[in-house]
């Protein structure tokens, strides 16, 4: 039987790999974004190369396949993931996390991750999920 702690590292660890595998391992660092309110799930991911941060699309400088395609496979199957674990945490009589964020450093291979169980978009009338997405990425380019 696998314990609650083991499959949620095993399911964020597939989420990094699906990133890193995404970005060709170019990436000195990942920055993966979950979250869940309002019975909907989002899932967004932008990549450091050397100084500077990328989106998923933006890796094409880099010939990195950023097809439709492949950005929505790396999309499905990350979110999937953060999906299994919500389920995991209702399974385990848990809260269920609004929001996941993930930073692995590939260069130093170590992950930092911080759930919240917070609201920050379903209780605004204008800001989306996606904006929440934005926000971050802006703060840690800065």
């Amino acid at each position: 039987m696998v314990i609650f702690e083991d499959k949620l590292a095993m399911l964020q660890e597939d989420m990094i790999s699906i990133a890193l595998e995404y970005s060709d391992y170019k990436a000195n660092e990942v920055y993966l974004f979950a979250s869940y309110e309002n019975n909907s799930f989002y899932f967004n991911v932008f990549f450091k190369i050397g100084e500077l941060y990328y989106k998923k699309h933006q890796l094409k400088e880099f010939q990195v396949d950023t097809s439709i395609n492949r950005q929505s496979q790396l999309v499905d199957i990350a979110l999937n993931d953060f999906i299994k674990i919500c389920e995991a945490f209702s399974d385990d009589n848990k809260e269920i996390p609004t929001q996941l964020k993930i930073i692995y450093d590939y260069t130093h291979q170590k992950a930092s991750g911080k759930f919240s169980y917070d609201f920050h978009y379903s209780n605004s009338d204008v800001l989306t999920a996606d904006d929440i997405f934005e926000q971050w990425y802006n703060e840690v380019k800065e």
